[in-house]
C-alpha cells in the first residue's frame, strides 16, 4: 500500500541519519498497516517486535507499553490467547509504573476481551469493569463504549440475560454520548473553519 511505501522511505531516511526513535516509530506504524489494513500478522509481528526491541534499548516506557499492547493484539487475532494476555499484562505493568491511566484502562479492557474469548466470563467482567471505571473517570468514551459492550457480551456468555440487557442499555447510552460528543466536536471545528 502507499502507506507502507511512505513508511519504508521514512525508515530509510531514519536509518541514514541514525535516528533510533524514528526507526522504531516507522516499524511500529508499518506493523499497524500490516495488522489493521492487510491482516498480514507475521509481518505485523516482525515490525512490532523490531519497534519493541528499539524502545527497550531506548528505555522508552510509554512506547514499550504501546508495543507490548500491539503485539498482544496480533496474538489475540492469531488465537494465541495466553500469549496475548501475557503481553497485555506486560503493557499494563508498564502503564501502572508510569501512571498512564488511559493505557491502564485500554489494557484492562483488552485483557477482559481475551478472557471472554476463552469463555472465562468472570475474569472478563472483572477486567472490563476495572477498565470501564478508569475510562469513565478520564472521559475516554471510546474505551467506555467498548468496555460496556464487552460486559454486555460477557453476561450474555454467562447466560445472565437480564444483566446482559442492562449492560446493553448502558452501552447504548454511552454510545449515544460518544456520538453526540463527536458531532459537537465536528460542529465546533466547522464553525472555526
Amino acid at each position: 500500500t502507499s502507506a507502507l511505501n511512505i513508511y519504508n522511505r521514512a525508515e530509510e531516511m531514519a536509518i541514514a541519519i541514525k535516528d533510533s526513535s524514528l526507526i522504531a516509530d516507522c516499524a511500529n506504524n508499518k506493523g499497524v498497516v500490516y495488522e489493521k489494513n492487510l491482516q498480514k500478522y507475521p509481518e505485523a509481528l516482525k515490525e512490532y517486535n523490531l519497534a519493541l526491541s528499539i524502545y527497550i534499548k531506548m528505555k522508552d516506557k510509554r512506547k514499550m507499553a504501546m508495543a507490548y499492547n500491539n503485539i498482544g493484539i496480533v496474538y489475540k487475532f492469531l488465537g494465541n490467547y495466553p500469549m496475548a494476555i501475557d503481553l497485555y499484562k506486560k503493557s499494563l505493568l508498564i502503564a501502572e509504573e508510569t501512571d498512564d491511566q488511559f493505557f491502564i484502562a485500554v489494557n484492562m479492557t483488552n485483557i477482559g476481551n481475551v478472557y471472554a474469548k476463552m469463555k472465562d466470563y468472570t475474569k472478563a467482567i472483572d477486567y472490563n469493569t476495572k477498565g470501564l471505571n478508569i475510562a469513565i473517570k478520564l472521559n475516554a468514551m471510546n474505551v467506555v463504549v467498548e468496555a460496556a459492550s464487552s460486559i454486555a457480551d460477557d453476561y450474555a456468555g454467562m447466560k445472565d440475560y437480564k444483566k446482559a440487557f442492562e449492560w446493553h442499555q448502558k452501552y447504548a447510552a454511552y454510545s449515544d454520548s460518544l456520538y453526540n460528543a463527536e458531532q459537537a466536536k465536528q460542529t465546533t471545528e466547522l464553525e472555526s473553519k
